[in-house]
């Protein structure tokens, strides 16, 4: 899991063997040169053969959630990857939006069996 990519819109982090699910900013700050905040999770195409993705949550900015469930029974498990702006950045405002939000996300897929937050 990858917090402040510096990707913006649908960039995306390649890595051979591996599948990307991220979360980019899609408006940069005026002062940005490049991106900021955006996060990922990188998927090792071993666990996909293991796994499959049940569902991917992209719904807010800074937060990504992938859902995986395994092939030959329910196991269930939730990697969650999410960057909060700090305090006094240009952005800092949006800290406590970002955590509530993430908040949510966690008590929504609060019976998974395994959680990973990054």
């Amino acid at each position: 899991m990858l917090c402040e990519t510096w990707s913006i819109n649908d960039e995306a982090i390649e890595l051979p063997g591996y599948t990307t699910f991220s979360n980019n900013r899609s408006v940069l700050h005026s002062a940005a040169c490049v991106g900021s905040s955006g996060v990922a999770i990188l998927l090792d195409g071993v666990i996909l053969q293991e796994f499959k993705v049940d569902s991917v949550d992209l719904s807010y900015e800074g937060i990504v959630l992938v859902i995986l469930r395994h092939h030959s029974c329910d196991t269930t498990i939730a990697f969650v990857c999410c960057y909060a702006p700090p305090e006094h950045s240009s952005r800092g405002s949006e800290a406590d939006a970002v955590f509530e939000h993430f908040i949510q996300i966690l008590y929504q897929y609060e019976n998974v069996d395994d959680t990973f937050v990054w």
